[in-house]
C-alpha cells in the first residue's frame, strides 16, 4: 500500500517516516490517532524524532474543536505536563512555539506561570539564544489575540526588563509595537 501512496504523492518520505501530504487528510488522521485516548499523545510525541514531532504538532494545532485534542493540549501545558518548570520550557522552546497556536489560552497561561515571577536578571542570564527567540515569537503571536493579549504583554514586559538581544524584534521591540496606536493586528483595545 505504501509504495502506491508514495507514487500518487499522498504520502511523502521524510527520513525514516512518511508524512501525509494533503493537510486535511493529515489532520483527520492525526485526530483519529488520539481519538478516545488523548493522554497517550504526550507519550507518542516524546517517542518521535524532532522533525516528525513538529509535523505532528503542526497537524494537531490545526484541528478544530475536539475534546480529545483539547484534553491532550491541556495535559501538555499543565504544571505536570511537558513544561512543568522553567528549564523544560527552555529545552523545548521550539515545540512550545509550535504548540502555542493550537491552544493559545493554555500556552499563555503556561508562559505566565513559568516566566512572570522570575527576576529580570534571571531572564537576562538564562533565557538566551534560540530558546529566547522561540518564546518571543510565540508571545508575539499570542499578543495579537484578544483572549491572550494581557498575559502575553505581561510576559513580554518581564522579558523586556531583562533584555539581552539587539534585534529589532526582540522582546522590547515586540512590546513597543503592541502599543503603537495604529497597529493593524492588535485585537485588544488600547
Amino acid at each position: 500500500v505504501l509504495p502506491a501512496l508514495l507514487e500518487k504523492r499522498i504520502v511523502l518520505e521524510r527520513g525514516r517516516f512518511v508524512e501525509v501530504a494533503p493537510p486535511l487528510l493529515g489532520e483527520a488522521l492525526a485526530a483519529e490517532a488520539i481519538a478516545g485516548r488523548p493522554l497517550a499523545l504526550p507519550g507518542l510525541l516524546v517517542n518521535l524524532e524532532g522533525g516528525a514531532r513538529l509535523r505532528l504538532l503542526s497537524r494537531l494545532r490545526n484541528i478544530g474543536e475536539s475534546d480529545d485534542v483539547d484534553q491532550a493540549f491541556e495535559s501538555i501545558f499543565s504544571p505536570n505536563g511537558w513544561f512543568p518548570d522553567f528549564e523544560s520550557l527552555l529545552t523545548r522552546a521550539e515545540e512550545f512555539r509550535s504548540l502555542a497556536p493550537g491552544r493559545p489560552v493554555g500556552a499563555s497561561g503556561c508562559l505566565q506561570r513559568l516566566l512572570r515571577g522570575l527576576a529580570a536578571s534571571t531572564l537576562k542570564e538564562k533565557v538566551i539564544g534560540t530558546a529566547r527567540r522561540e518564546i518571543v515569537w510565540a508571545l508575539s503571536d499570542l499578543s495579537l489575540r484578544r483572549d491572550t493579549f494581557h498575559e502575553a504583554a505581561g510576559v513580554l514586559l518581564c522579558l523586556a526588563e531583562g533584555e539581552n538581544e539587539q534585534f529589532g524584534n526582540n522582546a522590547t521591540g515586540v512590546l513597543r509595537e503592541l502599543f503603537h496606536p495604529f497597529h493593524p493586528e492588535v485585537a485588544c483595545p488600547l
